[in-house]
């Protein structure tokens, strides 16, 4: 949701663009044009790239923990909050690449905060989902 309301103009006419006319990683290649309109520096690249990383691992931490924490409007502000602060940390992670545009200088920031982010991510995608699985949804009958 972030990136959504980052620049809505160009977060539409990339929907409309590549991410409503892919079929198949859709996701990627959204993240891989938005990588080429602004240039061709690796900081670019790495910070787009992980942005499609980082986007899965935050559909998945929502599937997965989003509905634990909507049994009270308290639990529900906790998660708010929790995810607030975690998003605008990521972003600040993330966007690193973008600002020192070179790859080593990249590698060394991220190589000196131990790649926390990737690491948080990857449980996310990988791990998060295998200790809480995402609730079944249950489908009520229209004809009941």
């Amino acid at each position: 949701m972030a990136l959504e309301f980052w620049n809505k103009t160009t977060q539409v006419w990339l929907r409309r663009t590549a991410y409503e006319r892919n079929t198949k990683h859709k996701l990627l290649l959204t993240y891989i044009l938005s990588a080429l309109w602004h240039g061709f520096y690796p900081g670019y690249y790495l910070t787009f790239l992980g942005g499609a990383f980082f986007t899965l691992a935050a559909r998945n931490v929502r599937r997965c923990l989003r509905p634990r924490f909507q049994g009270s409007k308290e639990l529900a502000f906790i998660y708010d909050i929790i995810t607030y602060i975690t998003t605008r940390v990521m972003m600040a992670y993330l966007v690193f690449p973008f600002v020192l545009l070179e790859f080593r200088a990249s590698f060394k920031v991220y190589s000196q905060v131990y790649f926390f982010g990737h690491i948080l991510a990857l449980i996310a995608i990988f791990i998060l989902p295998k200790l809480l699985p995402p609730p079944k949804i249950k489908l009520k009958k229209l004809n009941s």
